[in-house]
Order: structure tokens, then sequence, then C-alpha cells
């Protein structure tokens, strides 16, 4: 592994890859009853690697067995779980899907690992 090799650009010219829909959290704002709502951008088309999380993660990633969890790879930056803000959402199919942890090497070699949980239908 050579930092700044691209490894998941390597890895594009051998697998397939597929579109789905991003969601970028831009801001969260209080409704007349004082839960926060976040608002995000309009959903943009995004060429990823799409994954099931295989059965043998959950246990040592701590995962609730009861939910669907998938990783995506993709050559782009992308927000995570952070203090004050919500994640990012993709749309998959016709599920939602919200990011639950991202292991960014985006500055380092232009890629991005995200576990992402499925939250429901997509509107």
């Amino acid at each position: 592994m050579i930092p700044g090799a691209n490894l998941l650009g390597i890895a594009f010219g051998a697998i397939a890859q597929q579109t789905i829909q991003h969601l970028s959290a831009i801001g969260r704002t209080q409704n007349e009853v004082g839960a926060w709502v976040t608002e995000y951008a309009q959903a943009v088309d995004v060429r990823v690697s799409w994954q099931p999380v295989d059965a043998k993660k959950y246990e040592q990633l701590g995962l609730d067995l009861a939910k669907e969890y998938h990783t995506i790879w993709m050559k782009a930056p992308i927000s995570g779980i952070q203090r004050g803000k919500s994640p990012d959402r993709f749309i998959e199919g016709a599920k939602l899907h919200e990011v639950v942890d991202v292991k960014d090497w985006y500055g380092q070699d232009g890629w991005v690992e995200i576990l992402v949980i499925d939250i429901g239908p997509a509107e």
C-alpha cells in the first residue's frame, strides 16, 4: 500500500460500480415544537461500489443484527456523524440509508469508505 496511489481508482478499473443518489446534509432548523429537523441538498447521482456488510462483521463491529448495513466506497468527501450535525444520506433502489461511519482516505488517496444503515423507504 503506497499512500497517494489511489487504490480505489485502480479497483474501479476491475470491479463493477453502480449509480446511487447522495443527499448531503446542509443544516438543521427547529420546527414549531422545538425538534431539530435536518435539511438536505438536492439528490446527486454518484458512482460507487455498494456492498452488503458480511454477517460475521456485525458482531465484530457491534452492529444491531435486526438492521441492514452496507459499505460504500466512493471518490468524494462525505460528512459522517458529528456532534451537532446530521450525517449525509444515500438512496439505493427505493431505500434510504444514513451514514453511520466514515473512514476518510480522501485527503491522502482520494476516496472514502462509508458504513450506512437502512432507515426505511425513500420518499
